[in-house]
């Protein structure tokens, strides 16, 4: 087995594009997604989590009013806080 790392932008056209066989990370299946790539079937579900640091007067995405957020690019995640009128968020790779 060989191991070629990814990053989000790159993920899905190294499996279309058959450098590499299978992605093995937390890309989210959806519509647009399933119109280039196969997905196995759900193994786990998972959400939207915050971390923040100990202590923070954050325990919600409301609280995240005036704060910086950081998502990873590319990912859900990332257009979900962008989207989200919680979250006034420009995103920047």
């Amino acid at each position: 087995m060989l191991y070629e790392p990814v990053t989000s932008e790159t993920r899905i056209a190294a499996v279309t594009s058959g450098r590499i066989d299978l992605e093995c990370g937390s890309t989210t299946d959806n519509a647009e997604r399933r119109k280039m790539a196969a997905f196995s079937p759900i193994t786990y579900v998972s959400a939207i989590k915050l971390l923040v640091e100990r202590g923070a007067p954050v325990g919600s995405f409301r609280d995240l009013a005036d704060r910086t957020v950081a998502v990873t690019a590319g990912t859900t995640n990332g257009v979900w806080c962008a989207r989200s009128s919680l979250v006034s968020a420009s995103l920047s790779p």
